[in-house]
């Protein structure tokens, strides 16, 4: 499989354990792509909680995810540490054991834990910018 990525780009990929596992999803070798059957853009209010032992907000709410360089909040807009985003939201489309679901995060600057219901999903990371 190649990936190509550009400055800020990142991809969220997952294979199973074993390539058992990989033929019973449809992959027969790993240049085969499956397209996702639907996408689903989430929108809407984050919660993000900022460390306010480290001088953060605290909890805040975005309406929309948002630089946090160009936030008018100084404890946000100066902030440099770990902030924990979380977004509840259903999914509008069958999933089962043989689905293949994608994750598009958009923009990451530096990096990112991925937890969905409670399960560690991984870490994606960029390079920094310029």
């Amino acid at each position: 499989m190649r990936l190509s990525f550009d400055v800020f780009q990142s991809v969220f990929v997952v294979f199973p354990k074993n390539r058992h596992n990989l033929a019973k999803r449809g992959f027969n070798s790993f240049q085969q792509e499956k397209a996702p059957r639907y996408r689903q853009t989430l929108s809407g209010p984050w919660a993000v909680n900022f460390d306010e032992e480290r001088g953060g907000a605290g909890r805040m709410v975005f309406e929309k995810l948002t630089d946090w360089t160009r936030h008018e909040d100084p404890r946000i807009q100066y902030y440099s540490g770990k902030a924990i985003y979380e977004k509840v939201f259903d999914v509008n489309g069958p999933i089962d054991d043989q689905s293949i679901v994608l994750l598009e995060l958009g923009e990451v600057k530096d990096i990112c834990r991925i937890t969905i219901n409670g399960k560690d999903r991984g870490i994606i990371w960029t390079a920094p910018g310029k």
